[in-house]
């Protein structure tokens, strides 16, 4: 990989970039990222799909941090993921599948009196009240699954 400066036309194969995160000077083609840059990086490729396919393609790790099959906290990462939801996300919510069983833990997480630490990180979310109904349809979809015909 190589810089390409505008101004010159040349192209620059030994310059280095700063990190202000870090403090330190990398290579061209090496850029360490911080957990928000790769939070923000993974939502926005999760909102440019369409809801159906978000939900079919969601795993449990995409937003919570799970420990021993149990969700034990949502991360950065499931934050600025849920950001990017929208009532399409609830009306395909079934389609989850072994993230469903993940959201419905969520769901128990959030309702739990011990547990205000992940109700007010849910509660501050822009669109709480769509991620609410999200997490909220996915307990209903495990406690009474659909009866197939």
């Amino acid at each position: 990989m190589q810089f390409y400066d505008p101004k010159t036309k040349d192209f620059d194969r030994n310059k280095e970039i700063d990190n202000v995160t870090y403090g330190k000077k990398y290579k061209a083609g090496f850029y360490m990222t911080t957990e928000k840059e790769q939070a923000e990086a993974g939502a926005a490729k999760f909102s440019n799909l369409e809801t159906q396919s978000r939900q079919r393609l969601s795993h449990p790790d995409t937003f919570y941090n799970i420990k021993d099959g149990n969700v034990i906290d949502i991360h950065l990462g499931g934050l600025k993921t849920f950001e990017k939801f929208n009532a399409g996300d609830v009306t395909n919510a079934g389609r989850a599948r072994e993230t469903v069983q993940r959201h419905a833990q969520a769901w128990d997480l959030y309702n739990d009196p011990k547990n205000t630490a992940f109700k007010a990180k849910i509660d501050k979310l822009s669109n709480a009240a769509i991620v609410i109904e999200h997490l909220k349809t996915a307990s209903d979809i495990i406690k009474n699954p659909p009866v197939k015909k």
